[in-house]
């Protein structure tokens, strides 16, 4: 039988992998129509994540299952930002003919502080 306390873990992770799901396919439209919904799925995740670190690491490790899942999750997500990133690098390269990127020793030379 299941302590409250695995319960609620499960559910938080349960909601954590379904904002994640809506988050994937949210930036799956390329540019991603409903920024302001991401910018909420932001806010929704990091008060989940703040609830979960209330847990000791041994309650969490039980949701192996779901934890993979969330993490399969994060690197679907993570590579969708990096190709959006990189796509914008692309269009700004072609734009103003230099390699700018969004790095720290290019911060200062990008268009977006007009010292490109």
């Amino acid at each position: 039988m299941l302590k409250e306390n695995d319960l609620s873990v499960k559910t938080i992770l349960a909601e954590l992998k379904n904002l994640l799901n809506e988050e994937r396919k949210l930036l799956l439209s390329f540019p991603p129509k409903n920024v302001s919904r991401l910018e909420e799925i932001q806010e929704e995740k990091k008060k989940l994540l703040l609830e979960l670190s209330s847990f000791n690491t041994e309650e969490v490790k039980k949701e192996r299952e779901l934890l993979s899942e969330i993490q399969k999750l994060n690197t679907s997500i993570a590579a969708l930002i990096s190709n959006g990133i990189s796509f914008f690098e692309e269009i700004e390269k072609e734009l103003f003919g230099q390699n700018v990127t969004y790095d720290e020793r290019n911060r200062k030379h990008n268009l977006f502080n007009k010292k490109a």
